[in-house]
């Protein structure tokens, strides 16, 4: 009696499985809008939509089981597949959520940079924008209330005292190349300078590119502002046709440098 007491019955089984197959089915069709809502983001919605496909297939098999404990386990582990995936996906949040806040906290110091000679309190208007405001890197420099020091190299310097570390990478080409297998001159540590500089040039360029949209967007605002007034208007104009042009030709310089070094590194 204790035995059979211990031992689930099959009636509690069944109700187990029904429970397990009703709380997965309504799961499935939370993947199934979760995967169609992240077409932009093409990662999220293959590991969503790789779980969902395994899902349904255990859904459909334990719809109407014959072996309830086959049913049961195939269920249990479908559910702790998706328990994984909460994990996955959560992970996956903080990596974008990090990866965006690089790209913020790079267009912010390119910004500051660019406004270092304009009032502390323009430069400040910029610190408390939607778009910066909720940075580790602006809620410090807010709180540390240093009012002498450039704003710009508040930040440079927080970021430099916040990267995370990296493997390190040789910087100079050696003077002396050591001899590979074949006796010849082994240029791999040439290739590694190489494609380190590429790096750095490539995320500047980006950097540069991302600043100049803001400030097209910035000068746009103020037309908009100042339509009132068409000498302020007229000027706004000319600025931003000269931002452009310089723009274009930094680009087209740097455009070159890289296709440069590219072809240096593939040859």
């Amino acid at each position: 009696k204790l035995n059979n007491d211990a031992t689930p019955s099959r009636a509690d089984e069944i109700t187990k499985v029904a429970q397990l197959h009703s709380k997965l089915t309504k799961v499935s069709k939370a993947l199934s809008g979760l995967a169609s809502g992240q077409k932009g983001n093409t990662h999220v919605a293959s590991m969503v939509g790789k779980v969902n496909a395994e899902l349904q297939k255990v859904l459909a098999e334990t719809a109407h089981p014959q072996d309830v404990k086959k049913a049961l386990k195939q269920l249990g582990e479908a559910n702790s597949i998706v328990q994984q995936l909460s994990t996955d996906l959560t992970n996956e949040q903080v990596k974008l959520m990090h990866e965006g806040n690089d790209q913020a906290q790079s267009l912010l110091l390119g910004v500051l940079m660019r406004r270092q000679s304009e009032p502390i309190s323009k430069q400040l208007e910029v610190m408390h924008s939607h778009d910066f405001a909720m940075l580790p890197v602006v809620v410090a420099v807010l709180a540390a209330k240093d009012m002498k020091t450039p704003l710009f190299k508040q930040v440079a310097v927080w970021l430099d005292a916040h990267q995370p570390s990296s493997p390190k990478v040789e910087t100079q080409i050696p003077e002396k190349l050591r001899k590979g297998t074949d006796g010849k001159p082994d240029v791999t540590p040439i290739v590694l300078v190489l494609e380190s500089n590429l790096q750095k040039m490539g995320s500047s360029e980006k950097r540069m590119a991302d600043h100049h949209e803001a400030e097209m967007k910035e000068l746009d605002r103020l037309m908009v502002e100042k339509s009132n007034n068409t000498r302020a208007v007229h000027q706004i104009q000319r600025m931003k046709k000269r931002d452009q042009r310089d723009f274009a030709k930094q680009a087209a310089i740097s455009k070159q440098d890289l296709q440069t070094l590219t072809s240096a590194i593939e040859s």
